[in-house]
């Protein structure tokens, strides 16, 4: 994934830099990390999800938001980011 691999290149360049998003509040480093973290979290338990077998819906409703990631604004996996993550890892996100 992109994402990961590109804040990861950002935090070793920019340790304690603020981040000025798209949308949102500025970012700390910490945060930065906290995110990236997410996102790899996500890729992980959606790779499993593949590997179990199961459907795109079925990974949508099944996927819940691990404990550390509580504060965010979802209780779940926003769906939108395990559909984007499951057709990433399958080879069809950009497919019509």
């Amino acid at each position: 994934m992109d994402w990961i691999s590109s804040l990861d290149k950002i935090l070793a360049q920019y340790p304690t830099a603020k981040f000025v998003p798209g949308h949102g509040e500025v970012a700390t480093a910490a945060e930065i990390r906290e995110f990236r973290d997410y996102l790899d979290d996500l890729r992980m338990r959606v790779k499993q999800a593949i590997a179990d077998g199961l459907t795109i819906d079925e990974a949508k409703q099944q996927l819940k938001l691990p404990e550390k990631y509580k504060s965010f604004a979802f209780q779940n996996f926003a769906q939108p980011n395990v559909e984007d993550m499951y057709k990433e890892l399958k080879g069809t996100k950009f497919v019509n």
